[in-house]
């Protein structure tokens, strides 16, 4: 079925891609790159008010773990664009760089830490200059602690 907002999507991220076994399920033969463009962009546009905080880095590390073929073949299709998001989605979920977790999810979607420490960087800088951003989404990167990823 066709789910037009971002919101809409994320909602099918949460409610049907919850588990690991759930994404391997969908994910684990074949993974469009457009497909899942979508959805890291929908992740994107909705911020945390619409899904549970971790939301993407869960989906992003079942994906990674649970069907490392699947990440390969989207990764090749990825541009610089789809990388950062990937990372911003990371950074926004406070993801560690030095985590193993997140070393893998950056290995197999072709980023590299540098990429995700410079996407922690910058929404670190933009909660600092957009206080009403933050505001609205307040999970979104005023708790972000960059110390140590520089």
């Amino acid at each position: 079925r066709k789910r037009g907002t971002a919101q809409e999507k994320v909602a099918l991220i949460v409610e049907h891609l919850g588990s690991p076994e759930d994404v391997q399920r969908f994910f684990g033969r074949e993974l469009d790159a457009e497909v899942f463009r979508q959805l890291l962009v929908a992740l994107d546009e909705a911020g945390r008010s619409a899904a549970p905080p971790g939301t993407a880095r869960r989906l992003l590390t079942d994906v990674a773990e649970r069907c490392p073929s699947s990440a390969s073949q989207v990764a090749a299709f990825f541009t610089a664009e789809e990388r950062g998001l990937v990372a911003r989605l990371l950074a926004r979920d406070e993801a560690d760089p030095e985590d193993p977790e997140v070393v893998r999810i950056c290995a197999s979607l072709g980023l590299t830490t540098a990429t995700l420490t410079a996407a922690a960087a910058e929404v670190q800088r933009q909660a600092e200059t957009s206080p009403v951003h933050a505001a609205a989404d307040p999970g979104s990167a005023e708790n972000l602690d960059c110390d140590g990823m520089d």
